[in-house]
């Protein structure tokens, strides 16, 4: 059009211009040919599309310029502007616009809209600021905007409310919602898969699609992630029978998370049936069945993976640092510790991939596993140096743990020291110290009592039908207690039958309390 000049080019063309544009260059070029034509100052859509496509290309800098130019804001430059910084994660340059005298006093007759109360609550999601949220929908109901049945304000309002942890709010403005898209859903989902709560999560699937709501790849992400925290197959299947049923498990993405949350579930056939259906596998694929394979036990077959990998003729398909991670974590969980030092090895000098925290603390554990424990101190003094402290902290409490195993109590002593030096509220540090070989059990109780450090109980799930029931050892809350104990008593009498030896038979008990207090826990 312009090498024509038959047509003059105004500002209604470089409008959509900008908004089809995603390339800095080609941006910069566009804002060239405004300035020329004159169109930038005297056009303010013109100036706001510039702030817009400056922030989608995340070149702040320009969008701030062209903004401070414009000579008169509309409500659209600040959203723009405010859009672009909280998208970037400069939340703070975001709260000093907001706080600037012309935005709080609404400058150039300039007041905010709906639009900017979804910034707003994108903001309030980086910053987790659960109370802004409640001040947002507060404004929002006073405004009467609620009432309207804005789809976008409420959609980003149950978005906010859930990130930020107030999932009960969520839930209350999501049935009150008198219409509900796809998007609306699969916040929902999302929300409660974010907050802990999957089996919710995966309830509200179920309403979806009884509303008469299809799931789209984004819902299907979510579901399968509530599927992988619940690890259960049963329900992971179903789930994978809704993506195929919608003609979303042949992406990429859900086929990732097939490949994950079966994984997750033990169930490797399934996983290697979604692997090998992915039409197109990218190196996250490969990560997650080597990972899968790694996590449940399947060492050597996760090495195969990797030698499967690296034959494919594929230039995007390479091995990167995770798949190192899950490597090493295969061997050291395998016990294959030569073939653990040998792709260490092979990470930098097949790979130019420098070994990362990660990727020594799995060294550690590795070396401490197999009784090692010179070799795991010394990668730990030596090359951990600017490992963060929770790092730090996992890598001496795998030797610590090794060092209970192998009954090591000087190097042991010194991990502890380490451990509850390193991380004095977790209590994992002092049980481990107690249950060492000559553990200072009375000295760790102390301390445990003068920092105030609360033990976090093991638990067990069993999964009943449609619900799960949770046990701690010595369970005495479960409604169905009695019966438990009943049930776990007659299996133990079955296992060991009471004869009239006296000793015996007080050794049947403690057999039978000791069997119990195991299974529960």
């Amino acid at each position: 059009m312009l090498a024509d000049g038959a047509v003059e080019l105004d500002g209604v063309v470089l409008v959509v211009a900008l908004r089809a544009c995603d390339h800095l260059s080609l941006g910069a070029s566009l804002h060239a040919v405004a300035e020329r034509r004159g169109l930038q100052g005297d056009d303010v859509f013109v100036a706001n599309s510039l702030v817009d496509m400056y922030a989608r290309c995340l070149d702040l800098r320009s969008a701030m310029k062209v903004f401070e130019m414009i000579p008169r804001k509309n409500v659209v430059s600040w959203n723009s502007m405010l859009s672009g910084l909280v998208h970037a994660g400069r939340c703070a340059e975001a709260l000093e616009l907001l706080g600037s005298p012309s935005f709080l006093k609404g400058g150039d007759d300039v007041d905010f809209d709906e639009t900017t109360l979804v910034v707003l609550l994108q903001l309030c999601k980086k910053l987790d600021e659960a109370m802004w949220c409640r001040s947002v929908h507060a404004v929002a109901f006073r405004r009467l905007w609620l009432a309207s049945s804005s789809l976008p304000l409420l959609n980003a309002l149950l978005d906010a409310y859930a990130k930020c942890g107030l999932l009960e709010h969520a839930l209350r403005l999501f049935g009150g919602m008198r219409d509900k898209n796809v998007v609306t859903w699969s916040t929902l989902i999302a929300g409660c898969t974010h907050n802990g709560r999957p089996h919710e999560a995966m309830a509200c699937s179920v309403a979806m699609r009884e509303a008469g709501m299809m799931p789209n790849s984004i819902t299907m992400l979510s579901i399968l992630q509530a599927c992988a925290d619940c690890a259960e197959t049963r329900v992971s299947r179903c789930a994978h029978g809704v993506a195929v049923r919608s003609g979303l498990a042949l992406e990429r993405d859900v086929g990732n998370a097939l490949v994950d949350t079966y994984g997750k579930c033990g169930d490797l056939t399934a996983a290697m049936r979604a692997f090998d259906a992915m039409p197109r596998k990218d190196v996250l694929t490969w990560n997650s069945m080597i990972g899968a394979l790694g996590m449940n036990g399947r060492a050597p077959d996760a090495l195969a993976l990797l030698d499967r990998m690296e034959r494919e003729d594929d230039d995007n398909v390479r091995p990167n640092g995770v798949t190192m991670l899950a490597v090493l974590s295969a061997c050291g969980h395998g016990g294959l510790v030569e073939e653990g030092m040998t792709h260490f090895e092979r990470m930098t000098a097949k790979y130019s991939l420098q070994p990362q925290v990660e990727h020594l603390s799995c060294m550690v554990d590795m070396l401490a596993r197999v009784g090692d424990l010179e070799g795991a101190t010394k990668i730990i003094e030596e090359r951990m140096l600017s490992a963060t402290s929770g790092s730090l902290a996992a890598a001496w409490s795998a030797l610590l743990s090794a060092c209970r195993s192998h009954g090591n109590c000087e190097v042991g002593r010194d991990a502890a020291c380490r451990v509850l030096e390193l991380e004095p509220d977790n209590s994992a540090g002092y049980l481990m110290s107690m249950s060492m070989p000559g553990g200072e059990q009375a000295r760790m109780r102390w301390l445990m009592r003068e920092r105030g450090v609360k033990v976090t109980s093991g638990h067990s799930v069993v999964q009943v039908g449609q619900e799960a029931h949770r046990f701690v050892s010595w369970d005495g809350c479960h409604l169905h207690r009695a019966h438990v104990y009943s049930m776990l008593g007659l299996l133990h009498q079955q296992i060991l039958p009471p004869t009239h030896d006296s000793n015996h038979h007080l050794h049947h008990q403690h057999f039978t309390l000791s069997c119990i207090d195991g299974a529960t826990h």
